[in-house]
């Protein structure tokens, strides 16, 4: 009968999927993991990149947002300016969300991260960036799958996977996150160079308190990202973890928890110059976050309207090289350092070359004023 042969169709389908999800065919080595930190190079974190701040002991930070100014490789932290007050942060990458992606003008490989769980499991906890393309629907719906995923430059992609768990040793252990690199692969015909499974997967991104997200992706609102005390063995059905989450930050004292009202830019320069001129605090528990307040001055250009900006070079000598676009008129400027008549700045506002060495006047024009103005 048709349906003694749909019920036959039905559990072979099923055999095949448990089957496939056992093997894996790509070549052990061609087999690729990347780290937590490999990953979020991939989805944008990068100089300029705007990121939010989530899961520091310090918690009047957590849930603004900045803008990356450097790496130091030495104590492995990023410099993120806070857009609130101007303030400069040093933080590891565990404590960061990408926002937008880092600008540059050069060849960048970028990330698709998938997330291969069931779409409940995704919509309580799933790492910030991620899309969710369900294990089964990979096999059960191939046309929707592959619909999806080539909405994505997949020519410049890595696409890396993760369940809850990574396939522990990825040369003899396949786990989902495995088996569905190796579907990207056959069915998809990406690259096995440009695929990639999360070492440690979701359990290990969370045991890091590394930031998580609840949601799906087309849920209106701002976005619901949070720190998870550990990951539930029964993951499926834990809605109230964000929940559960929010009433832990409500819980901290008023004093550290409440934002403060936002200020003016003569309210903020106002309260700068009360300020020393460099203030550095460092969280005594784990060193996760160097705080400093800096009093720079702030400049903008007032010269080169006849000549499309003035001239930026990358040193302090004049005859440093120049670089090819040239600072706007009226750009506002935050002082770096000085040498003489030459200015090192950080680019605020307006159009031009975001850092570089900029003559203070040329003969007796003046090139950049200071001034009361700020980039709120």
């Amino acid at each position: 009968s048709l349906t003694v042969l749909c019920a036959l169709a039905v559990y072979a389908m099923s055999l095949g999927l448990a089957k496939y999800g056992a093997l894996c065919n790509i070549p052990k080595e061609q087999r690729f993991q990347v780290t937590a930190d490999e990953a979020l190079l991939g989805l944008g974190l990068g100089i300029n990149a705007t990121v939010w701040i989530h899961g520091l002991k310090k918690a009047e930070l957590n849930g603004k947002q900045g803008i990356v100014l450097g790496y130091n490789p030495e104590n492995q932290r990023w410099t993120v300016r806070m857009d609130h007050d101007k303030s400069e942060v040093a933080l590891l990458s565990c404590k960061l969300v990408v926002e937008r992606a880092a600008r540059t003008g050069s060849f960048r490989m970028e990330t698709l991260m998938i997330d291969v769980r069931d779409n409940e499991d995704f919509a309580n906890f799933h790492i910030p960036g991620a899309i969710n393309i369900p294990y089964s629907t990979m096999f059960m719906d191939q046309q929707k799958t592959l619909s999806k995923i080539k909405q994505w430059n997949l020519s410049t992609t890595r696409i890396v996977t993760y369940a809850t768990v990574d396939s522990n040793d990825i040369h003899t252990t396949v786990g989902r996150d495995l088996s569905a690199s190796n579907w990207l692969w056959e069915v998809a015909g990406h690259p096995t160079n440009m695929l990639a499974t999360l070492k440690g997967g979701l359990q290990g991104w969370v045991k890091d308190g590394r930031p998580v997200e609840a949601g799906n992706l087309s849920d209106a609102g701002p976005r619901k990202i949070f720190t998870a005390d550990s990951l539930p063995k029964a993951f499926s059905g834990d809605s109230t973890a964000y929940q559960r989450a929010s009433e832990r930050d409500e819980a901290l004292p008023a004093q550290i928890q409440a934002p403060s009202a936002p200020k003016t830019a003569a309210a903020t320069l106002k309260e700068a110059t009360k300020k020393p001129a460099l203030v550095e605090e460092v969280a005594k528990d784990d060193l996760e976050v160097e705080v400093r307040v800096r009093q720079a001055p702030i400049w903008e250009v007032v010269g080169g309207a006849d000549k499309g900006g003035i001239i930026v070079r990358k040193g302090k000598e004049t005859t440093s090289e120049q670089v090819s676009a040239r600072l706007a008129t009226g750009a506002l400027l935050e002082e770096l350092g000085r040498h003489s008549d030459r200015l090192h700045y950080q680019l605020l506002s307006g159009e031009g070359p975001e850092s570089g060495w900029v003559s203070v006047r040329l003969k007796d024009k003046d090139l950049v004023a200071k001034t009361p103005k700020c980039n709120d």
